[in-house]
């Protein structure tokens, strides 16, 4: 009894850091555009993914195989998978994956339910005219494509923009503090107990789903094609909209003359460095390392001060996907009440002696 008391007590304290680690505005306002990602993923999967049967890995994939054996509507079985997978989760990965998840996994088979709806209640002239398999004509001027065309348009058409749909949904909500949960399960799992990849394993996952899809879809090798380009559109828009198109970078130079060159970099650049004490592996010789972010307007001129200076100096630069801090974001946030931190006696009041040095010197 002791031990499930303490058990539920722990998952207690999880629950109320995560939802008392932001303030409540940031909380309402990361919850939002989980909201908003979960949205745009379900308007790309009702209007492009399932009317085409694009199989491209993930929940919706698996419902429209499942269609094929099971006598549901796609939106049920979306509905139910997602709730699976989401148990699956909670119980083999914990609640502060499943609250993460919860959102999206609340919120995502509805508004596929919603947009079901609305491709099958407008219509003109007796015409579903949102739904993309409804087209049998296109004229373009004197020019007509029928039929088959039609057909291969189509799935260009669903697979490109659909793809990129979903990505930029899951990206939102990423970029939103939440996930997509679903099929992420089988994957955090397999990294778990076999220490393999996350993108090995989704990667993976997604072939045999679309390997799956082929079999299942009368061996549909147009509609299989199209699904892998899907999947790895919708793979690049994550990375792009949930870490942006990073235009920052972070320097790491080995030189002898580190002590000009770092007054040079902070006079010249306005750039801020951090120095760490090494020790070089071949010579065994104490030096000091430089580290310095920037982002693109900085690079030609960074490079010419240490270059100028030590033609010699070893350099590593890399792009960094995202640089939180002042120079780079504006809305850092400062930590001003120190109240509400769980931090000892002792921490305040290293932390109040310091705050009190810094205001004085200003």
């Amino acid at each position: 009894m002791d031990r499930l008391k303490s058990f539920f007590y722990k998952q207690w304290l999880i629950i109320k850091k995560e939802f008392t680690s932001e303030t409540p505005q940031a909380l309402i306002i990361n919850s939002l555009i989980v909201i908003l990602g979960s949205f745009i993923y379900a308007f790309g999967s009702a209007f492009f993914i399932i009317p085409m049967n694009l199989i491209t890995g993930g929940i919706s994939s698996i419902a429209l195989v499942v269609t094929k054996y099971v006598n549901l509507d796609i939106d049920m079985l979306i509905l139910i998978i997602t709730w699976i997978f989401f148990v699956m989760g909670l119980f083999t990965l914990g609640v502060k994956y499943s609250i993460r998840t919860l959102l999206f996994t609340i919120t995502n088979p509805l508004f596929i339910m919603m947009f079901q709806q609305i491709i099958k209640s407008v219509t003109i002239g007796g015409v579903n005219v949102l739904d993309v398999t409804k087209v049998t004509e296109i004229v373009i001027g004197d020019f007509k494509i029928q039929q088959e065309g039609v057909r291969v348009l189509s799935y260009i058409a669903s697979s490109l923009i659909g793809g990129s749909i979903l990505g930029i949904g899951v990206g939102v909500a990423l970029a939103g503090g939440g996930s997509s949960g679903g099929t992420d399960v089988i994957n955090l799992l397999v990294r778990k107990y076999f220490h393999i990849k996350v993108g090995v394993t989704s990667f993976t996952q997604d072939i045999i789903i679309i390997i799956i899809g082929f079999f299942t879809f009368d061996m549909n090798f147009i509609a299989s094609c199209f699904g892998i380009i899907s999947a790895l559109l919708c793979s690049i828009l994550i990375d792009k909209v949930s870490f942006g198109n990073s235009q920052s970078y972070v320097a790491l130079i080995c030189t002898d003359k580190w002590y000009i060159i770092n007054e040079r970099i902070m006079n010249e650049t306005t750039r801020g460095t951090t120095l760490v004490s090494i020790k070089g592996g071949y010579l065994k010789k104490d030096t000091n390392l430089i580290e310095v972010c920037f982002d693109k307007r900085d690079y030609a001129s960074i490079k010419g001060i240490i270059l100028k200076i030590d033609p010699n100096a070893f350099i590593t630069v890399m792009k960094a996907s995202e640089i939180i801090g002042y120079g780079f974001t504006r809305k850092t946030p400062k930590v001003e009440d120190i109240s509400s931190l769980d931090l000892s006696e002792k921490e305040k009041k290293y932390y109040l002696k310091r705050a009190d040095k810094k205001r004085k010197s200003n």
